[in-house]
């Protein structure tokens, strides 16, 4: 087998029930020379069996087995053994269209990027949504710092890993280990290191929106990742000296994402001493901001900052009541059914 043009990473644990389609949609690409690199974390179902069977029907696919690490670890591996210039990731819950690479690869060889991004479908069971503005926005390339621009504003480029496709040599970092929200600590970094990123409007990867995604569950733990994860962020730009005119707004914010996932956690949490303590570590998380930033946030913010702050109970309750308005307001709207 020739050296492939692009390596394909896809971590396995505990999701036997989407690898077949995960895996078969990266072999129906209509771009043929990849490296399909399967790697089973550890998986305690039938993720690992699986692997091996197809990696027994195509030479292009590589099953490699290790003791659980996380997701991080699993990719890590996977980086190790990839042979290829050219980088993607897919979650294996997850699916790609058939032209997916074959668009991407193309945007990189027309523009000589360091990075390509593709659209994004969000799949539910009963609905599949996309950003259809963004559908409809012509290709795109932009240099490093309007990318990471972009990228800081989430809208048009997101913390994501797999909806796009890196050059190797910008790939320094390794996935951190030990941290959930792995892609938000990690994507800023690839793109710090790319001349230029590349958009193309196609629909290329199909995020299958499960219920038990670490992104759709509100724990006091998650906050704390999610935080400290745009944290690094914005310690990241600062260390590298990097788009310094974006540092106020970035550490607004963190105030701002802190504030909104202590109201979350209250509204879907009971209030114990967990709950407390989870208030109190996103109070700790936002406080080195407050100097610089307080006098600039919305006055419901800076309200519901010191409610938090000196009556906790209170917000909790606060908040509760501020989901039951927001349910009456949003019964008629449909209800999207999430996967399992």
């Amino acid at each position: 087998m020739n050296k492939p043009f692009i390596s394909i990473i896809v971590p396995f644990y505990n999701v036997e029930k989407y690898a077949r389609k995960c895996i078969e949609s990266l072999m129906e690409q209509t771009f043929r020379n990849i490296e399909i690199i399967l790697v089973d974390d550890g998986s305690p179902d039938n993720c690992g069996t699986i692997i091996d069977e197809y990696a027994a029907k195509d030479t292009r696919i590589k099953a490699i087995h290790k003791q659980n690490g996380g997701l991080s670890s699993a990719r890590n591996a996977g980086l190790d053994i990839a042979t290829a210039d050219i980088i993607g990731f897919v979650d294996s819950d997850d699916w790609v269209e058939p032209e997916m690479y074959e668009r991407m690869v193309a945007a990189m060889e027309k523009t000589g990027s360091d990075i390509v991004v593709c659209n994004i479908a969000y799949d539910y069971m009963n609905k599949t949504t996309y950003n259809e503005a963004l559908a409809a926005k012509e290709a795109f390339t932009v240099r490093q710092p309007e990318a990471l621009e972009l990228l800081l504003d989430d809208k048009v480029f997101h913390n994501y890993v797999w909806d796009k496709i890196f050059k190797r040599e910008i790939i320094t970092d390794q996935f951190p280990s030990g941290v959930n929200l792995e892609d938000i600590r990690t994507t800023m970094r690839f793109f710090a290191n790319a001349n230029s990123v590349s958009y193309i409007p196609f629909v290329g990867y199909h995020y299958i929106q499960r219920m038990g995604s670490i992104l759709h569950v509100h724990t006091t733990e998650r906050c704390t990742h999610y935080l400290e994860a745009r944290i690094s962020q914005l310690e990241f730009l600062k260390a590298h000296n990097l788009l310094p005119q974006k540092w106020q707004y970035y550490s607004l914010r963190i105030i701002n994402d802190g504030i909104r996932e202590a109201r979350d956690i209250a509204r879907n949490l009971q209030f114990d001493n967990a709950l407390r303590e989870g208030f109190k570590n996103i109070l700790k998380l936002i406080e080195p901001y407050k100097e610089e930033c307080f006098a600039l946030l919305k006055s419901k913010t800076q309200k519901r900052w010191k409610q938090l702050q000196l009556h906790p109970r209170l917000f909790y309750h606060t908040m509760r009541i501020g989901k039951q308005f927001q349910f009456k307001n949003n019964r008629k709207k449909r209800t999207y059914v999430y996967y399992d």
